[in-house]
């Protein structure tokens, strides 16, 4: 599909949301073939995923190229740290924040 975020852990994700009708997926189970890069472990840890199964390690993956052990090093720097990447915040006025997070919460 050429979508970087089509990995299978997201698409399950995504349908279990649709078929439950919910975005907490905290009595959920994932399984998956190799361990959950940084990407679909964070998706999986804001839907309240507590348990995943995998095969493969990073450490079995490294051959192939396919660990993503970089990238989980990498993001436990801290924004400003991050090599290869340009972290820009932009200011907005202060009574605008907590009113876009309100709006969010009440469709959460």
């Amino acid at each position: 599909t050429n979508d970087p975020t089509a990995h299978a852990e997201l698409l399950a994700l995504r349908e279990a949301g649709k078929v439950l009708g919910r975005t907490k997926l905290d009595d959920c189970v994932v399984y998956a073939s190799g361990q959950p890069c940084p990407m679909c472990l964070a998706a999986m840890r804001m839907a309240g995923i507590s348990k995943i199964f995998y095969a493969y390690s990073n450490q079995d993956a490294e051959p192939y190229g396919l660990s993503t052990a970089s990238i989980a090093n990498a993001l436990r720097k801290p924004p400003e740290q991050q090599e290869g990447l340009q972290f820009i915040q932009i200011k907005n006025e202060d009574e605008i924040k907590p009113a876009l997070y309100q709006r969010w919460s009440k469709h959460a």
